[in-house]
């Protein structure tokens, strides 16, 4: 297999401690910097550097950790805020449910007292139709009686 110039290039960069292009390090770190936003200073710590000589580092590390903190604590409580919107969401879907289920349980009932009037004003009519067949058997009886004719029957 023929090894490309580019392939050299990987491999010589997979070496450590290989050659190490420091300022063009420095200069893809600002600039990757510079596009998330954040202001830092960029600088090579030698291999014996130790967080108690770097005060810098060590401000840096702390503002983020307590960055972390605030926004952990920002998202408990939107957590917890959007659990008790979900809890909201379905105490409201059951009380909608509830309302309609009354609701359909009032129309059955009022349809049923309807039917119960409908039923009682039919008896009404027919206890009146009844007793005005009734009355009339009785006034044609009375006057089929002062006249000698028969009476007319129902």
């Amino acid at each position: 297999m023929t090894r490309t110039k580019d392939f050299e290039r990987y491999v010589e960069a997979c070496n450590y401690p290989g050659r190490l292009d420091i300022a063009g390090v420095e200069k893809s770190l600002q600039e990757y910097l510079a596009a998330l936003g954040v202001v830092r200073t960029v600088r090579r710590l030698c291999a014996d550097w130790d967080l108690a000589t770097e005060p810098a580092l060590f401000r840096s590390i702390d503002g983020v950790l307590a960055e972390f903190r605030q926004r952990a604590s920002r998202d408990a409580l939107a957590i917890r805020d959007a659990s008790a919107a979900v809890a909201a969401l379905d105490a409201g879907a059951a009380r909608a449910t509830r309302d309609a289920v009354a609701a359909v349980d009032a129309r059955a009932a009022r349809a049923a007292r309807d039917a119960s009037a409908a039923v009682a004003a039919g008896a009404a009519l027919d206890a009146s139709a009844a007793r005005d067949a009734g009355r009339t058997s009785a006034r044609s009886r009375a006057i089929a009686s002062s006249s000698g004719a028969e009476p007319i029957r129902t």
